[in-house]
């Protein structure tokens, strides 16, 4: 629907391709994930703002 408004109006064109690219996998070491959790005041709005979104 947008697409065809954009196309009605301003004349615009869209085309689809479908590309291969290479990707990075993000996988958690041998022994475990190295990253420490952040502390103080950041953590808690971290963690607030991870609830809301579900």
């Amino acid at each position: 629907m947008e697409q065809s408004l954009l196309a009605d109006r301003f004349k615009l064109k869209v085309h689809f391709e479908t590309v291969e690219m290479p990707v990075y996998g993000l996988v958690i070491a041998k022994y475990g994930a190295k990253l420490d959790r952040p502390r103080g005041r950041k953590q808690r709005a971290l963690g607030r703002a991870a609830r809301s979104r579900h």
